[in-house]
């Protein structure tokens, strides 16, 4: 069986994705995509109780912040001709 990535690879995927930081502390035995965390996003201060795998699961991710959520819905991207 392989070795479950570390924390800090499912830090730089959050980055890469949602262009903010964010630090992941294990709640149970690390297990990667299958464990609890709390997500904090530095940027608003904010703490998120969820299994990790739910921020990865495609188009129907739970955010890891919702302050973050919020402020995508006011400033939704332009569009490009």
């Amino acid at each position: 069986m392989r070795k479950p990535y570390a924390p800090e690879y499912y830090e730089g995927k959050l980055e890469a994705i949602y262009q903010s930081e964010y630090s992941i502390l294990p709640t149970a035995e690390w297990h990667g995509l299958r464990t609890w965390v709390d997500i904090i996003c530095t940027k608003h201060g904010t703490t998120r109780h969820v299994e990790l795998k739910k921020v990865f699961n495609g188009e129907k991710s739970t955010w890891p912040c919702r302050r973050c959520y919020l402020a995508s819905l006011s400033h939704p991207p332009t569009a490009h001709s």
